[in-house]
């Protein structure tokens, strides 16, 4: 009898829900408005992205969710999370 050596795929989810005071590419405070969001993966073909903040500046909330097929032998260090904004105005 043969054994199939598929490994197992894990949901792994994450919800993005906000972040508090971000600063901008050169670690001061902008006086500009920002309009953020966030870009997620683990496999950098198959990238997850949020919906653009653009009201909460350097708090922005997102509330979204990303659903990630994985490999059980990944570990949490594979996972990519990145910020990033424009200023606007």
């Amino acid at each position: 009898m043969k054994t199939s050596s598929l490994r197992k795929a894990i949901i792994m989810e994450i919800n993005l829900i906000s972040a508090q005071d971000l600063m901008s590419s050169t670690s001061r405070p902008s006086s500009k408005p920002m309009q953020t969001y966030v870009v997620a993966y683990i496999d950098p073909m198959e990238k997850a992205v949020s919906r653009v903040d653009r009201t909460g500046n350097r708090t922005p909330t997102w509330n979204d969710k990303f659903v990630f097929s994985v490999d059980e032998e990944l570990s949490v260090g594979d996972l990519i999370l990145a910020w990033f904004w424009r200023s606007i105005g």
